[in-house]
């Protein structure tokens, strides 16, 4: 199991409990996306396909002397948009199909013609092709083959002050609580300015039902673990059934 893949998925999906599947094989699990095209020939949008990760600086080859460390693969001469024939330092570490990131273009290896050369489409996967200049950093864009991710929210800051400006960092499962709460009393505010004694009835209830669903939201969050690292976590996939 690859666990070095966790930390990069959240720049890729926004919220993978909308993006993900799982399903069991034997003694392992198994984890696929509908989104993107995850560098397979199931491009379409809606089939499931490996997860992309983000990208990962390219390097030349070993040579062997662990006195000195491993080169950065660079781009060996000016790259202009619409060349589709790319020189690096060393292609060694590079096979047709990789995904390759230059700045903010991303470009699909499809052959390695000879030499340092690459052949490569230009902005791939909606990017936008454009000029590189000699020794810009290239990148792989890695997707996931054997590992898992995992969703989770983080624990809110410590509150250390209240000015009045300062935004506060509150618990994801508390926000849906803070709604009820500033709803209760925009209704009994509502209330207390009715002239019709049946509506004032009616909304100051509404208040009190979301003032109750407040305290309740409140009751059980106290109930949590106090010790615990991080929030939540979990995969949650959609409802194939």
């Amino acid at each position: 199991m690859d666990w070095s893949i966790m930390a990069s998925i959240s720049n890729i999906y926004t919220d993978p409990s909308n993006s993900f599947v799982w399903w069991i094989e034997g003694d392992r699990i198994a984890i696929a996306t509908i989104e993107g095209d995850a560098n397979t020939t199931e491009t379409g949008e809606g089939k499931y396909k490996p997860a992309q990760l983000g990208a990962t600086l390219s390097y030349q080859a070993d040579d062997g002397d662990s006195s000195t460390p491993i080169p950065l693969n660079l781009v060996n001469e000016t790259f202009s948009a619409g060349d589709v024939t790319l020189t690096v330092d060393d292609v060694t570490n590079i096979s047709v199909n990789d995904m390759l990131k230059i700045d903010d273009e991303i470009l699909l290896v499809t052959a390695k013609p000879s030499g340092q050369n690459l052949t490569v489409t230009r902005g791939y996967r909606d990017t936008t092709d454009a000029d590189h200049v000699n020794n810009s950093e290239i990148s792989t864009v890695n997707v996931v083959s054997d590992g898992i991710i995992i969703s989770y929210y983080a624990e809110p800051d410590k509150l250390t002050a209240i000015d009045g400006t300062t935004a506060l960092d509150v618990d994801n499962t508390l926000q849906p609580a803070l709604i009820d709460y500033v709803k209760s009393k925009a209704l009994m505010d509502a209330a207390s300015r009715e002239d019709n004694p049946a509506i004032a009835q009616i909304r100051m209830a509404a208040a009190q039902q979301a003032l109750a669903s407040y305290r309740e939201a409140i009751r059980k969050f106290g109930m949590k673990k106090n010790d615990k690292t991080g929030g939540t976590r979990g995969i949650v996939p959609p409802n194939l059934t």
